[in-house]
């Protein structure tokens, strides 16, 4: 795909035409892998997401696909990539981050 085809997913006015399949349709079980952490995500596990998603869902799949090419470049845009997929797509693997405390909090705590 050529940059000038990526820059135009990206910006959603590159659609290409394909059939809309049923969001609700689930992949068979066996098909389907269940992931248990964000690095679960694979290139393999999208494209069988993305049979099943509606077509709202593929085309934010492409156009975010594109965007991240743009800002990190061919070799480099899947993991960012991934984690926008997982905090749209599978919030509960995306790990909170825990505040850190203070020193003066951990030592207050300390009197409680």
């Amino acid at each position: 795909m050529s940059h000038e085809e990526i820059r135009k997913i990206a910006s959603g006015n590159g659609n290409k035409s394909g059939e809309t399949i049923n969001a609700d349709e689930k992949l068979n079980s066996k098909e389907e892998k269940q992931v248990e952490k964000v690095l679960d995500i694979s290139n393999d596990f999208i494209y069988n997401f993305c049979k099943t998603a509606s077509k709202e869902d593929r085309e934010w799949v492409k156009q975010n696909i594109a965007q991240c090419i743009l800002e990190h470049g061919e070799d480099k845009y899947f993991p960012k990539f991934r984690s926008e997929f997982a905090k749209k797509f599978y919030p509960e693997l995306v790990a909170k981050k825990k505040k850190k405390l203070s020193l003066l909090d951990r030592i207050q705590m300390l009197d409680e």
